[in-house]
């Protein structure tokens, strides 16, 4: 290695990337620096790796550490390494190599000339050699990590997949090789590597049969290794193999067990028979069309809960069947009570089970249902059994036509925008149906039935007109939604008379503005998130066009009524919040500014959790065991599950006992598995290695927070919201003299 007195600072040129793609080689990469646009790295030294000798390899940090060091000595200049970096300098101009990627060739590159490999990088037995080294050191360094999560010498497992997939690039940069080749050299460094349940599965390549296209023959394609895709537009598929084996890494409820990866892995000695002739008479459904997307989906579910409860013999015994049966439809009513499931969801859940059952003991599907009552939206709401009925409907295209046609029949169309989304015109011509019932979902089958004695003359004009102006393409397709949208909000609230006068008119457009106003001028509280000013904006705009087209009032003239809400925030002001709404609002941003100020500045103990009290303002209290880690991010869980974090963190504290844990999941009607023991322990682990206390980072970010929690404070103070930034704060001496000090400036 060079003495600092051969370093030298050389004379480099700028790149500017992205360029438009060239077949020329790049000259001159032993003095070019990179600067990519709108990028958080400023530049990148790509010269340096022309060198074998640089400042970076001597200079004390770790080859996977990032370096502004980039002395070089001239004399080490290696042409067979200037190839390489030409290729890598044409990669980074095609957008095939990003900023983040380049860092880790970079990281590649100074290990292996820290080591003095070099010479290995320009023939295959030697790559392999040297890919086969590089790996077995980044597994090191996770389990280096692993055993001490404060190790500065050690990666995480996603940061040393990076640095594998970096070291495939050099590869091919080199020689020419694929990285689709080089990478089956050596193991696959991922997270799901380093999982103990990753161990016991094998991978399955799967065949990829389309829906409506193919063919199946059980001979030619095995169930056990047939995968469906239904369209080439959505990257979905049913990976109906998964369910022919009754052990597979998909039933692991969190974590890995979610991810796409997980869905390819099984344990080839589970494979089931009896389940293999189930699966392909399913496979032949889908190919036929008898079987839809979304049914598969529910078919998917229901293989899942099987397996997970073990219960794969009763679904071959017609007595321990209808139990089994009883007992799904039993977990999915417990599911919507519990507000896990929609009712939708939970319906076509049953129907899904039952599909299996039909298959597997030769019963028709009615049969089946009458095993156990069937999960329906008339459950909730006996009286609409025979009030909301499905529509026949007909089809109009969007800015199809120049000249409308004389008859219109609005209570019939279903209007298609843009090839895509489809507007149901239809439903809203009727002032009752089963959209505007709140636990319904306005886009589910039920959602779209209505109730045919409240179709409303008066409203299939406004329709007309509006269907009108769609084909004709003077209202475009995100307005027609928009007109939706606003239409849903005025039935919700019976409002719907007050459309045909001018007087009712400026009133409901006033109490709409309000509304919006209302919804999106609430800062955020935590990590909640409230409505945009462009979404408040847009809605605004709709319900102008429909008085407008109801009344027959110029939409200009509509839009005089009330303060437009601009997407320019600096156009008009906006009002003031009234007192109550202001001085709920500063008690709301003062207590989290109070909490975080005081854990910042070491006035309180920094051990976990922190807990702002809300409850008294009507909002949930605040509990943060970190930056991230908070009752309002569901303690980190992913999903929509319910997991164990949920008995484990609370405000007395993360629960250091496992059984205890265990018990309070049970009450809770949580599952747990082995992955949960895992998790567990791990988290326990994290928190006892930080003695139960907040991390620096996590204090510098309350710190953060507080500060823009004073501002807000400053803004409810005088009764403004965020648009009046730019604007003087001023107090109102009826409010201010009822805020107590020091929060009044």
């Amino acid at each position: 290695m060079s003495s600092l007195s051969q370093l030298k600072a050389i004379k480099t040129q700028e790149l500017l990337v992205p360029l438009e793609p060239t077949n020329e080689k790049l000259k001159s990469p032993e003095t070019t620096v990179v600067r990519w646009q709108n990028s958080y790295l400023e530049t990148f030294a790509i010269f340096q790796y022309c060198y074998l000798e640089r400042q970076s390899l001597n200079n004390g940090k770790l080859p996977h550490e990032k370096t502004r060091d980039f002395l070089v000595n001239p004399e080490s200049l290696c042409f067979q390494r200037v190839e390489l970096v030409t290729n890598w300098l044409q990669g980074i101009v095609g957008g095939e190599c990003k900023p983040r990627r380049a860092q880790h060739i970079g990281q590649a590159l100074n290990w292996i000339d820290q080591k003095s490999l070099n010479s290995l990088l320009y023939s295959e037995k030697t790559l392999r050699r040297l890919y086969e080294q590089y790996t077995s050191h980044l597994i090191q360094l996770v389990h280096q990590k692993q055993e001490d999560p404060n190790s500065h010498e050690g990666l995480k497992p996603i940061s040393a997949g990076n640095l594998q997939h970096a070291l495939q690039m050099i590869i091919e940069y080199s020689t020419g090789i694929k990285r689709t080749d080089s990478k089956k050299w050596a193991t696959v460094v991922c997270p799901s590597y380093f999982n103990p349940w990753f161990e016991q599965f094998k991978k399955v390549e799967p065949v990829v049969l389309f829906a409506g296209k193919d063919l199946y023959q059980d001979e030619e394609t095995p169930p056990q290794n047939t995968e469906i895709r239904f369209t080439k537009k959505t990257s979905e598929t049913i990976k109906a193999f998964n369910f022919c084996y009754l052990d597979r890494a998909s039933l692991v409820k969190q974590g890995s067990g979610k991810s796409q990866k997980a869905q390819l892995y099984v344990n080839p000695a589970s494979l089931s028979r009896s389940r293999c002739r189930i699966v392909s008479h399913w496979i032949r459904d889908m190919l036929n069309g008898r079987t839809t997307l979304s049914q598969s989906r529910s078919v998917k579910t229901a293989f899942d809960w099987i397996d997970r409860a073990n219960k794969d013999p009763d679904i071959y015994d017609l007595e321990r069947a209808k139990s089994l049966y009883q007992d799904f439809s039993a977990h999915l009513d417990k599911c919507v009570a519990n507000k896990t499931f929609k009712i939708n969801s939970a319906t076509n859940h049953q129907v899904g089970m039952s599909y299996i059952l039909s298959i597997s003991l030769g019963i028709d599907s009615p049969e089946i249902e009458s095993w156990a009552p069937k999960l329906s939206l008339q459950q909730d709401y006996e009286y609409t059994s025979d009030l909301f009925v499905d529509l026949e409907t007909y089809d109009l295209i969007a800015n199809s036509v120049d000249k409308p046609p004389k008859n219109i029949h609005p209570e019939r169309v279903l209007l298609r925008l843009n090839g895509k989304s489809t507007a149901n015109i239809a439903k809203l011509c009727y002032l009752d149906r089963a959209s505007l019932i709140p636990q319904i979902h306005k886009s589910s089958v039920f959602g779209r039935r209505v109730n045919l004695a409240s179709l409303c003359p008066k409203r299939c004009r406004l329709m007309t007109n509006v269907v009108k102006q769609a084909i004709t393409g003077v209202l475009q397709g995100r307005q027609v939604m928009q007109i939706g949208v606003v239409l849903e909000w005025i039935d919700g609230h019976r409002r719907s008379e007050e459309l045909h006068s001018i007087a009712s008119a400026k009133v409901l457009y006033l109490d709409y503005t309000q509304y919006l106003f209302h919804e999106s001028r609430l800062s955020n509280v935590g990590e909640k998130k409230g409505k945009s000013v462009d979404w408040a904006a847009s809605n605004q705009h709709a319900m102008a066009l429909v008085i407008s087209l109801s009344i027959n009032v110029p939409f200009s003239t509509v839009r005089n009524w009330a303060i437009q809400i601009t997407r320019n925030y600096q156009s008009l002001p906006q009002p003031r919040l009234n007192e109550n709404e202001a001085k709920n609002s500063y008690q709301i941003h003062s207590r989290f500014f109070w909490a975080y100020s005081q854990v910042a500045l070491g006035q309180t103990s920094t051990a976990i959790p922190l807990v702002v009290r809300l409850t008294d303002l009507g909002y949930e209290n605040y509990i943060a065991f970190s930056f991230r880690n908070s009752n309002y991010t569901d303690y980190e869980a992913r999903g929509k599950k319910r997991t164990w974090r949920e008995a484990a963190f609370s405000e007395n504290g993360f629960d250091t006992d496992i059984e205890s844990v265990k018990r309070k999941t049970g009450n809770l009607g949580i599952g747990w598995t082995n992955q949960s023991t895992n998790k567990y322990n791990f988290t326990k682990t994290s928190l006892e290695a930080t003695g139960f206390a907040f991390s620096l980072e996590t204090i510098r970010h309350f710190a953060n927070r507080a500060i823009k929690h004073f501002g807000h404070m400053l803004m409810y103070a005088s009764g403004a919201n965020a648009n009046h930034l730019s604007m003087a704060i001023y107090f109102d001496p009826p409010l201010a003299n009822k805020i107590d000090p020091p929060f009044i400036v």
